[in-house]
């Protein structure tokens, strides 16, 4: 059971470090296949991304490559 004021584990910053490199990884991804300049549906995809990679570190996904694949299967992308 966590205290009041502590982060769960993957919070620590080599894993914050982690998701920061699998974010700019997908990101790079999703920017090819959003070809569109909506800004608002790119702002979207970022929040979801982020969402989505915290998501997968809570359930003890830590390695950038596999956070990356992972996050970018569970993405609504378009085909370019």
């Amino acid at each position: 059971m966590r205290t009041r004021g502590t982060l769960p584990r993957f919070y620590a910053s080599a894993n914050l470090a982690v998701m920061t490199q699998a974010f700019d990884a997908a990101w790079a991804v999703i920017r090819a296949h959003e070809t569109d300049d909506d800004k608002e549906r790119k702002r979207d995809l970022s929040i979801a991304l982020s969402q989505t990679l915290v998501a997968l570190a809570a359930e003890g996904v830590t390695d950038a490559e596999q956070l990356r694949n992972r996050a970018l299967q569970r993405m609504p992308l378009t085909t370019p």
